[in-house]
């Protein structure tokens, strides 16, 4: 039900801003700016299980931008923005604080050490629409609006070695963990069918929504962007299994990013 709502209103207010982009169209005076835009994602994720003990021992991963986009001008203080991006999105995991933990959890043990060489992250591929009204005084802007992304794949990938040191009952122990594997991310729309996937392929929700906001700076052809996406959407996909719901594993996406955008002259 949660869900069924958060899409509503995302589609509501797609709905308004199109209404109010043909209003102005019609009666106000309107000037359109084409170009290209690229940046910087400082990728999260935001877990809601039941089980808590289940959700992963996340942090923040770098990702990236690039696309289109348009500016298209109702009078010299509102515009809506829009365009086509390829992002990545995701997480990192902390080996560092799962391996402490799972240490930790045996009888005697004390100071524990970890030492992480390498990575361990999740990336999310996604085609973007975003669809912001942004309000302008001079070079100022601030802005809002809705998001659609289609994920086109991704990759959960592992690439680390672990040296771990502690002592239990005063004996110093010591071990190094090589980890290496891979596992493809493939989209899922509608329920997913888990037949349909090979050993090192897992399904993720197809689609994702939300609603960005932020606050940018104009100088002319250029558009400096710092803002924050509050993803809505389920990241886990909905397995063709009895009895599984996967708003038991609610996963969400959440971006920190800033961009540049640089407007051609037409």
């Amino acid at each position: 039900m949660i869900k069924k709502k958060s899409m509503m209103g995302i589609m509501v207010t797609f709905a308004l801003i199109a209404m109010s982009f043909q209003a102005y169209s019609q009666y106000g005076r309107s000037e359109i700016k084409v170009g290209f835009t690229s940046g910087l994602n400082l990728n999260n994720i935001k877990q809601d299980y039941v089980n808590t003990e289940d959700e992963e021992l996340n942090k923040m991963s770098a990702g990236f931008r690039i696309g289109a986009t348009v500016d298209y001008s109702f009078n010299d203080a509102v515009s809506l923005q829009s365009g086509l991006l390829f992002t990545t999105k995701g997480f990192g995991i902390d080996l560092e604080k799962q391996y402490q933990e799972t240490i930790a959890q045996q009888p005697g043990v004390d100071n524990v050490t970890v030492d992480v060489d390498g990575y361990s992250r999740v990336t999310y591929n996604y085609l973007e629409i975003p669809v912001n009204i942004a309000y302008k005084s001079e070079e100022l802007q601030v802005f809002a609006g809705p998001y659609l992304a289609i994920n086109i794949g991704g990759k959960r990938k592992t690439d680390a070695t672990v040296t771990t040191e502690y002592e239990i009952m005063g004996t110093t122990m010591d071990n190094t963990d090589k980890q290496e594997n891979k596992t493809k991310l493939k989209p899922a729309f509608g329920k997913a069918d888990l037949d349909n996937y090979g050993e090192n392929e897992s399904p993720v929700n197809g689609i994702d929504y939300g609603f960005n906001f932020g606050v940018g700076f104009d100088f002319e052809p250029l558009l400096i962007n710092v803002g924050y996406s509050l993803g809505l959407g389920n990241l886990t996909a909905d397995l063709d299994v009895d009895g599984y719901d996967p708003a038991d594993y609610k996963t969400s996406n959440r971006v920190i990013y800033f961009s540049v955008s640089y407007f051609l002259d037409l």
